[in-house]
């Protein structure tokens, strides 16, 4: 439990240490809000699709069927679960969520919804098991991430006309499906084997897709520290945060806990499943509200609020889903 606490404080801090970079950069000049959109397009066309090859085109564990079918649709029935219990929340009324305009509530749904499947984690997954799970994790992601760009940033923006179903073909799922092929055929294991070189290569692009997001969320973030606190009172973020971390930290990870003990998975997609349960909602939601007409002061707000109360959650949501699954996997 100790270690496990530990290694979830030291990651988190990490992250938050780089993304503190990113926010000084922005501050200091160095990175503009005209390199915003060319950086968006490096990290979801190269940089993450790189990491995302790097883990799955060679891994034995993503050769199973279950792990194929089971995963996305877990992953993207977490979203959808999320998406359900925030939207339900809203109902309550603004008097107990502090959320006023339309762009603020949609944030919200979202930025509850959307949990950090990526840069909390990749780290924690690979300190805690192995290589075999962190590449279902990447399947699970491309469930997740299929229904997170399309119907969610669509409740984000708040139409779901149009061509909202080419949002679900982007760099990540590419990849992953791209991946699956390599790794089914046998290319992952000749790539590493025979074409060095370009293992090696690919694996050094994905290595910066978790830096350079968080430096460019750090910069999204330093924005929103202007003179009129992103339009948000100090009362209304109040009761936001609560709500925020009462469905997020609380709520949500008793249903999805409930979910993985009962259904038929694999061992190393309810390793991913207890993790993700404990997850705090994604910073990445920040970028993603300031180019899709959402909140950005709500974005930051419920991301770093649960961040850092995930600090103590995690490790005891990571304990309570190894118990009640019956895994032994973990340091």
């Amino acid at each position: 439990m100790l270690d496990q606490w530990l290694t979830t404080v030291s990651a988190v801090i990490s992250v938050f240490t780089v993304i503190a970079v990113g926010a000084a950069a922005r501050w200091g000049g160095w990175l503009s809000e005209e390199a915003d959109q060319s950086l968006m397009k490096i990290i979801m066309g190269l940089l993450f699709p790189c990491l995302i090859f790097s883990s799955v085109s060679n891994n034995p564990t993503l050769r199973e069927a279950e792990n194929l079918v089971w995963a996305p649709a877990v992953g993207a029935a977490s979203i959808g679960l999320g998406l359900l219990v925030a939207s339900l929340a809203l109902r309550l009324g603004t008097g107990l969520h502090g959320l006023e305009t339309p762009a603020q509530r949609q944030t919200f749904v979202l930025a509850a919804a959307f949990f950090n499947y990526s840069f909390v984690p990749i780290p924690l997954i690979e300190l805690l098991f192995d290589d075999a799970t962190l590449g279902v994790m990447f399947v699970h992601n491309v469930g997740a991430g299929l229904l997170g760009y399309s119907l969610g940033i669509s409740v984000m923006s708040g139409t779901t006309e149009g061509d909202w179903w080419k949002r679900m073909i982007n760099g990540p799922t590419v990849a992953t499906l791209v991946a699956l092929v390599a790794n089914w055929s046998g290319f992952g294991a000749l790539m590493a084997d025979r074409l060095v070189f370009l293992d090696q290569a690919v694996r050094w692009l994905g290595q910066a897709a978790v830096p350079i997001s968080l430096l460019a969320i750090g910069a999204v973030t330093a924005d929103q520290f202007g003179p009129n606190n992103g339009g948000i009172s100090r009362g209304n973020s109040v009761r936001m945060i609560a709500a925020a971390c009462l469905l997020r930290l609380l709520v949500l990870p008793v249903l999805m806990l409930t979910a993985t003990a009962y259904l038929p998975i694999s061992e190393p997609l309810r390793r991913v499943m207890v993790v993700m349960a404990a997850m705090p909602s994604a910073t990445f939601v920040i970028i993603l509200a300031r180019h899709y007409g959402g909140s950005p002061g709500v974005a930051l707000r419920v991301a770093l609020s649960t961040s850092l109360v995930s600090l103590a959650t995690i490790p005891l949501w990571i304990a309570i889903g190894l118990r009640v699954t019956g895994l032994s996997g973990g340091v």
